[in-house]
């Protein structure tokens, strides 16, 4: 009588194989989950800085239709093109 070879199913692995569950890794892992979630909560509530305003301001005329003017404290066009675009 012959033994019968089962195929492991990925299932079957455990898991510390995939992640190895040492303090460093867990560490990392977590200062990764910080830096997520500070950037993403509250956005809505952050204030634009002074150096934020000339990128934004331009752009924000230039997608709602104002158009653009020329200021020479902001950079080019393309640079409002793009911001807009995106």
């Amino acid at each position: 009588m012959m033994p019968t070879t089962e195929r492991q199913s990925i299932l079957d692995i455990p898991l510390k194989r995939w992640f190895p569950a040492n303090l460093e890794t867990l560490l990392v892992l977590l200062l990764l989950l910080a830096a997520i979630l500070t950037r993403f909560t509250d956005l809505g509530a952050r204030a634009v800085s002074h150096d934020e305003v000339n990128h934004v301001v331009p752009s924000y005329s230039l997608y709602t239709g104002n158009g653009y003017q020329y200021d020479p404290m902001s950079h080019g066009l393309l640079q409002f093109h793009m911001i807009a675009l995106s």
